[in-house]
């Protein structure tokens, strides 16, 4: 038996420098349309219709031989800036290279992360023209220049009405509207200067204005305020506009988040040769396009900033939505007197009525015993029905509990071939393990205030939760209410996002001003107090993780 004998893969840089070498006119003519279309970026359908354009069938084959074939088709991008075609090669998901090409010289180097968005930024003309002081201006160039100019701002504020408004003072934008916010903001940062602590900071850190946009990006499928629950969705993708809305508000571009101000639900559209995408499609045909995740790995906004190592998809952390729950809606079944009796008739029809139809099948022979109760999509990845083979091959468990599964439309054919194939194995291991009477399979619910009381219901009769395989944080936490006295909503989820983006946004910049004394200040301040701050909010959310932990075992 022949000795085998491990070999090193090549890179994407040594496969480009062996095409070359062994078919250096047809990859000279590849880049040299590239860079016949001028300075610019090239997507992977245009790549992709070069290389088509420029060989026959008979010369691909050929440079099968090198691999070339693999690579154009893995990249994801090309920055053409003559002589140069810069490539993002994205081998397989979550894992990149990037390489340059040399057109005059025939030459490839490989590039960092740091090197390729340098050198895309290069695509962009100009300055930022409209960028605007805040705070201070280029006329305090010390410490103790802004500590004697605090002071007397804090002086003059003293002497003058509380209400006059900010244009009236001389000061640059960004301390307050009216003089009695300015004089509260400069009271702050004097503290800070002279006596700092982590409370101070903090209260001073969310007054100045850092942060103006927060970006939630959403998974793409039926995502709304309502009539989506029990919709499809497909899952690391992008908000997307579906002209075809199936009744919900899918449909329109900008959508007012209710109770809020600001904010908006902004969704785009998915485009083919053919214009825009109309209906639904399943994640199965979208699973090759890089993710709302994997795109935030590495990416610039020119002249603003630059993110060389960013979202890890291989880290857990990052397959975990942020907490979203109302908690107007999801609360502990405990605190009766916010409880929606009047909606318990609806819950116990929905539970207990003994007839089948398009919102329920399945009977409860013993309404006594206490119920498992399990509410998702439909789908492999949720895995409701391993659920229900589980309970279906445990006869204690039949003896002592009873079954509701939420999920599927029992009203109407699913389009999606996935959920199809999920809706056979559900009736199958139905009428395998004899559950009629044991199991009530209810079709997936629209109305999330009834839901909201649907668990609290539920965890009256001392039943159990059961998350799905893979479900989100506010789902686990606002589901499991017996753990619900410690509540990580989004209430508190964004108070502690804020804090932190602002301390490292704060100390980035001042840590950047390149002031010997300010530095040695500075770094004593980070030594003695920052630290702290932070700890602090890790804290926190270390003890959100240990409340998560129970109420998975829970």
């Amino acid at each position: 038996m022949p000795q085998r004998t491990l070999t090193r893969a090549h890179s994407v840089r040594e496969r480009i420098g062996d095409s070359l070498s062994s078919h250096p006119n047809e990859l000279v003519a590849l880049f040299s349309r590239f860079i016949n279309q001028g300075k610019g970026m090239l997507q992977p359908h245009q790549l992709l219709a070069e290389y088509a354009a420029v060989f026959s069938e008979a010369d691909r084959e050929k440079l099968k031989d090198g691999a070339f074939e693999d690579v154009i088709k893995a990249a994801q991008e090309a920055i053409v800036i003559p002589p140069w075609v810069a490539l993002a090669i994205r081998p397989r998901p979550g894992v990149w290279e990037y390489v340059r090409v040399n057109i005059s010289e025939l030459a490839v180097e490989e590039l960092t992360v740091a090197e390729y968005l340098h050198f895309k930024e290069e695509l962009v003309d100009g300055s930022l023209r409209s960028l605007q002081s805040m705070m201070l201006n280029d006329r305090i160039q010390s410490l103790s220049a802004l500590q004697a100019a605090l002071r007397k701002a804090e002086q003059h504020l003293l002497s003058i009405p509380s209400a006059t408004p900010f244009q009236e003072l001389g000061l640059e934008k960004g301390w307050g509207d009216t003089a009695q916010r300015v004089y509260e903001n400069i009271h702050l940062l004097l503290d800070l200067l002279e006596a700092p602590d982590p409370c101070t900071l903090e209260n001073f850190l969310g007054t100045i204005p850092m942060m103006f946009n927060v970006v939630i990006l959403s998974p793409h499928g039926y995502f709304a305020q309502a009539n989506v629950l029990g919709y499809p969705d497909t899952g690391g993708q992008v908000t997307r506009l579906l002209p075809d809305a199936v009744g919900t508000t899918c449909g329109q571009k900008l959508e007012k988040v209710i109770g809020t101000e600001h904010t908006h639900i902004l969704r785009v559209p998915f485009r083919t040769e053919n214009g825009i995408v109309r209906k639904w499609i399943s994640r199965f045909e979208v699973k090759d396009t890089v993710g709302q995740y994997e795109s935030h790995t590495a990416f610039t906004l020119p002249g603003l900033y630059r993110v060389v190592h960013g979202i890890d998809v291989f880290d857990p952390k990052f397959n975990i939505v942020s907490p979203g729950a109302d908690m107007s809606i999801y609360f502990p079944y405990t605190e009766k007197h916010k409880r929606l009796t009047s909606l318990h008739p609806e819950i116990e029809e929905l539970l207990f009525n003994p007839e089948d139809n398009t919102e329920h099948k399945g009977v409860l022979n013993d309404k006594e015993k206490p119920i498992i109760f399990s509410m998702a999509r439909l789908d492999r990845v949720k895995n409701l029905t391993g659920l229900v083979e589980f309970y279906g091959r445990n006869e204690r468990l039949k003896e002592l509990v009873n079954l509701v599964v939420v999920c599927g439309d029992h009203g109407k054919e699913s389009k999606d071939l996935e959920e199809q194939a999920e809706f056979k194995k559900m009736y199958d291991f139905i009428e395998k393990y004899n559950l009629n009477g044991h199991i009530r399979w209810i079709s997936a619910q629209m109305n999330r205030v009834r839901n909201g009381e649907l668990y609290r219901y539920i965890a009256d009769t001392k039943g159990a939760f059961i998350q799905a395989n893979f479900g989100s944080v506010s789902i686990i936490l606002t589901s499991a209410l017996k753990s619900n006295k410690i509540r990580y909503t989004w209430k508190l989820y964004s108070e502690r996002l804020m804090t932190l983006s602002g301390v490292y946004g704060f100390w980035k910049y001042v840590s950047n001003l390149d002031r010997r004394e300010t530095r040695r200040y500075l770094e004593m301040f980070y030594a003695l107090k920052y630290r702290n701050l932070v700890k602090a909010s890790h804290l926190d959310q270390s003890i959100y993780l240990r409340s998560l932990s129970r109420v998975s075992c829970d």
